[in-house]
């Protein structure tokens, strides 16, 4: 049995944080405790329900100093065989940390594609900059959930010969079809059967392009091609001005035609609801939302970044990100093969892939070998 502490950013809902939590409660082959560097978040009560041991040392506070102290005492009370970090910047503190505190088997694990100035903060870029070039020195591998990702961060400097690809997996088991849970949902949405049912995933922030696809909608309900669509994640609600600013410049009706349902404590509750998932974002590594999505049988659109292509192959349809009018085009045959005989077909195809290539036992086994290797 191996001791992994695990440190990470935050436990807000997130996909690197839905993995953190699932890697640590369901690995019973080895000891797993979880470092967050800020307080609160989604995962917390859940990692500790699950009788994960979580510390909370939150560093963006007064409190600073005395959370890296913390930080450097709990790595030497707990003495583990592996440090994994978890985003930019538990790579940067935890990695440092580690390797101070006498740590070698330290591990990154990067969940981005690509940076953009205005979109990303200029404190990230210049986060991967020096962590570029401490990754020759702090890691021992870098694991990446996409192939898109390890192109982009070594042509930023990042140490090529440390990378390892182990692609997102997902509960196949919990994330599935349900005729009974998908008519219980649309009797309590008022929906029928005939009705084309869109849904988005998604924490609102700026590389998720939440304004991207209400533009997109607008297109769609100009074509006169009927729809209703649900947007799920955190900030994803009626007190998001700058979100309400865009269904309305895009002359959507709230609670007609969008409805926003704000941060879901268990998403495969409320997948069964929707007939198709979009995806519409600027930057993605590898959207852990398409493959629950799929796996619950739903096609998917997806704007052509990070792995998202690569994931939903000939299952679904892809367009160019930032590109309202190809990303309304593609809602639009997703809705022309809603209606047609090869539907049926094309869900079933959607979870093959998932079953075939990105399962959780998959991702756990590929973590597992990882850190035996050290």
């Amino acid at each position: 049995m191996l001791r992994v502490l695990h440190v990470i950013s935050g436990l807000k809902d997130g996909g690197a944080e839905a993995l953190l939590y699932r890697l640590a409660s369901s690995d019973l082959g080895n000891d797993h405790h979880v470092i967050s560097l800020s307080e609160g978040g989604k995962y917390l009560p859940l990692l500790k329900s699950c009788n994960v041991p979580v510390h909370v040392c939150p560093i963006n506070s007064l409190r600073c100093l005395e959370s890296i102290s913390a930080i450097i005492d709990l790595m030497k009370t707990l003495s583990p065989d592996v440090v994994q970090t978890w985003m930019y910047h538990a790579d940067f503190v935890g990695g440092i940390l580690a390797r101070l505190t006498g740590f070698d088997n330290v591990v990154w694990s990067l969940h981005n594609s690509k940076l953009f100035f205005g979109k990303s903060r200029v404190t990230t870029i210049l986060m991967v900059r020096m962590l570029s070039k401490l990754s020759f020195f702090i890691p021992k591998k870098i694991i990446s959930c996409s192939q898109v990702s390890i192109d982009v961060h070594v042509e930023k400097g990042y140490a090529a010969n440390k990378f390892v690809w182990i692609p997102n997996g997902i509960d196949t088991a919990k994330f599935k079809s349900s005729s009974r849970v998908k008519e219980s949902l649309r009797r309590y949405y008022s929906l029928r059967d005939s009705e084309f049912v869109i849904g988005c995933v998604g924490r609102f922030s700026p590389e998720k392009d939440h304004k991207n696809l209400t533009r997109a909608l607008g297109l769609l309900k100009a074509r006169e091609k009927p729809f209703k669509a649900f947007f799920v994640g955190d900030s994803v609600n009626i007190h998001n001005a700058v979100l309400m600013s865009a269904i309305e410049k895009a002359q959507i009706s709230l609670n007609r035609e969008i409805f926003l349902l704000g941060s879901v404590l268990d998403v495969s509750k409320i997948l069964p609801l929707i007939d198709v998932l979009v995806m519409p974002s600027s930057s993605e590594a590898f959207p852990l939302a398409v493959c629950e999505a799929m796996a619950s049988e739903i096609p998917c659109v997806v704007t052509d970044v990070g792995d998202s292509a690569r994931i939903v192959r000939d299952t679904g349809w892809v367009g160019s990100p930032n590109n309202s009018e190809e990303l309304a085009d593609a809602i639009e045959s997703a809705y022309i093969s809603f209606r047609s005989s090869s539907w049926r077909y094309r869900c079933r195809a959607s979870r093959d892939v998932i079953v075939s290539n990105y399962s959780f036992a998959m991702y756990l086994a590929s973590h597992n070998r990882v850190w035996e290797s050290l």
